[in-house]
This record gives C-alpha cells, sequence and structure tokens, in this order.
C-alpha cells in the first residue's frame, strides 16, 4: 500500500465519519490539488478515488481512461459506472469546496465596504390581470 492510497484512506474515513464536515471536505480538496501535481501513477490511480468521493465523475471517468489499465475486469466495470455518471451528471453535483473561517471574514469585510448592491434595471413590463373570468364556471 502506497503513501497516497493510506492518506487517502485516513481522509476517506473522516469524510463519512463527520458526514461531509467542512473540515474534512477542506482536506480532500488539498490533497486533490497536491495529488493533481504529482506525476506519479500510483498518485493519479488515487485521484480518481478522490474524484470520485467529491463526485467529480467527469474528471474521475476522464482520468481513468487515460491511466486504467482495459485489460482488468474490475478497470472496464469502474470506467462504465464512471461513464454513465459522466455523460449524465457531469462535475455539476461535486461538493463545493468550502471556505475558511478567514474567507468568510475577509467576504463579509468586503461585503461591507462594498455597500448595497447596484438597482437592479427594469424589467420587461407586467401585464395586469383580467377580473373577467375565463372558460365556463358551470353556473
Amino acid at each position: 500500500m502506497n503513501e497516497y492510497l493510506k492518506q487517502y484512506i485516513e481522509l476517506q474515513k473522516q469524510f463519512r465519519e463527520t458526514e461531509g464536515d467542512p473540515d474534512s471536505v477542506r482536506a480532500l480538496y488539498t490533497f486533490k490539488e497536491k495529488l493533481e501535481l504529482s506525476e506519479d501513477k500510483q498518485a493519479k490511480e488515487v485521484l480518481v478515488d478522490v474524484y470520485d468521493l467529491l463526485d467529480f465523475k467527469k474528471d474521475a471517468y476522464e482520468l481513468l481512461c487515460q491511466i486504467g489499465n482495459r485489460s482488468d475486469k474490475k478497470t472496464l466495470k469502474r470506467l462504465g459506472t464512471l461513464k454513465d455518471y459522466a455523460e449524465n451528471w457531469g462535475n455539476h453535483y461535486a461538493l463545493p469546496k468550502p471556505k475558511t473561517p478567514e474567507e468568510k471574514q475577509k467576504e463579509k469585510e468586503r461585503q461591507a465596504h462594498a455597500g448595497p448592491p447596484p438597482p437592479r434595471p427594469a424589467g420587461p413590463a407586467r401585464l395586469p390581470v383580467s377580473p373577467k373570468p375565463s372558460g365556463n364556471w358551470g353556473f
């Protein structure tokens, strides 16, 4: 078992025990970014699992297509499953990266200094509702 896999198992366990706590999701994103920078094949294999856990189904499928062993039945089955998710979901349901408390504070300060939002442009004119009922009411 390589170091990447050990760290992934630990992070996955933490993620599942805390039911997606923001700290565990942030840790997975940090690990994902570290793996994306690595050129190691083992790191890429673990990255597929991280993408899958964070629901980046399209990215997981594309990466597994590049590095997967197509003569392995397990890999082929996983490719089929991921392909289905990638075509139907893409990365639309991926867990967003939670903001740190410092980032939240900076955003609040920025919004406080920015003042009120600009006025909205006038939309299309609304038509009045007709007081006369349409259709037969059965009287």
